[in-house]
């Protein structure tokens, strides 16, 4: 849809891990960088918005893409944030972060 996706965020997507010589090896994440707007949020603005209530710190939208989803991890500006909300439109996602403590 490409609004004004001036931003990105990176989505972490864990990997399944394998067995090598009888040790269990963990999958390493791929990061899969998504074109977005980022804006800054707050419970009262999404109470506002959107009629209930997320402690997010970011209000993130984005096309379409089925690797998003509630409770995956993102990178913004360094930081990693948890999908605590996703909001399914017609063509493009409406995402609430909140920080990983």
């Amino acid at each position: 849809m490409d609004w004004f996706y001036d931003k990105t965020i990176t989505l972490l997507i864990n990997t399944v891990g394998e067995m090598v010589n009888g040790v269990y090896v963990k999958g390493a994440p791929i990061e899969k960088q998504i074109a977005c707007d980022v804006q800054p949020s707050s419970r009262s603005e999404t109470y506002a918005g959107y009629g209930f209530f997320a402690d997010s710190r970011y209000t993130v939208y984005c096309d379409v893409d089925t690797d998003i989803k509630e409770g995956k991890t993102v990178k913004y500006n360094g930081v990693e944030y948890s999908i605590m909300k996703l909001v399914d439109w017609d063509d493009y996602y409406i995402l609430y972060l909140k920080a990983v403590d």
